[in-house]
C-alpha cells in the first residue's frame, strides 16, 4: 500500500518487517523501491521522466507510479519532491546504459537543450560540466561513503550552475537526484542521435 500527498511526500509499507526509516536504510529502501518500479513498468517510468518535473500531470504520474507499485517497498518510505523521482531517473539510467556510455552521453546535445526551471538548469549545468563526476556518481552506491564524498565534490560547483540572484538550497539526496534527471534528460536526446 503506498500513499503520496500532493507536497510529495510518500509513504509505502510492505506488510511484513518494516525496515527502520532513517539514514542509509532509508537511502537503500528508495533506490531498490525506484529499481523495483523501472524493473516491472519501465515504459510508464519513462513516460512520467519525460514529463516536465512538478506539473501536475508528472505529480499524478509519480504517485500512480508509487501507489500501483507498493509491493516494491521494503518497508516505510518518506521523502519529498525530487528524491523518488530522482531515483527513478538513476534507475532507469543503470537499466539503458553502463557508465561509459551514460558519461559519452552527458554532453551538449545539438540542438541545445532547454532548462525546464531552475533546478533543472542546476542539473543540466553540473551534469555537462562535470560529466566524468556524474556519471561516477550515478554508478555508485547511493548508501556507500564514496557516494557521500563524490557528492561533496560536487557541492563546490554548484554556486557556477545556479543563476545570478537565484539561491538553491539542496541536501546531498537532492543533489543526487537532480544531477540524476539532467543525466536521463540528456542521455535520452543524445541516445536518439545515435552517437554514443
Amino acid at each position: 500500500l503506498a500513499a503520496l500527498t500532493l507536497t510529495g511526500q510518500i509513504h509505502a509499507e510492505a506488510p511484513k518487517n518494516p525496515l527502520p526509516s532513517p539514514g542509509v536504510v532509508e537511502t537503500e529502501a528508495l533506490h531498490f523501491f525506484a529499481k523495483c518500479i523501472v524493473d516491472k513498468s519501465e515504459a510508464r517510468v519513462k513516460a512520467v521522466l519525460d514529463l516536465e518535473y512538478s506539473t501536475k500531470p508528472h505529480v499524478d504520474g509519480i504517485m500512480d507510479l508509487a501507489k500501483t507499485h507498493g509491493r516494491c517497498a521494503l518497508g516505510k518510505i518518506s521523502m519529498n519532491g525530487v528524491l523518488f523521482p530522482g531515483a527513478l531517473a538513476e534507475a532507469a539510467l543503470r537499466k539503458d546504459w553502463d557508465q561509459a556510455e551514460l558519461t559519452a552521453l552527458l554532453r551538449t546535445p545539438d540542438p541545445a537543450l532547454t532548462a525546464r526551471g531552475e533546478i533543472d538548469y542546476t542539473g543540466i549545468c553540473l551534469a555537462l560540466s562535470h560529466p566524468q563526476e556524474v556519471g561516477a556518481l550515478l554508478f555508485s552506491d547511493p548508501k556507500s561513503k564514496q557516494a557521500n564524498e563524490m557528492i561533496s565534490g560536487l557541492a563546490p560547483y554548484l554556486s557556477s550552475c545556479v543563476h545570478k540572484g537565484q539561491t538553491l538550497r539542496i541536501n546531498k539526496a537532492g543533489l543526487r537526484a537532480i544531477t540524476a534527471l539532467a543525466a536521463y534528460r540528456l542521455a535520452g536526446v543524445n541516445s536518439a542521435t545515435g552517437k554514443i
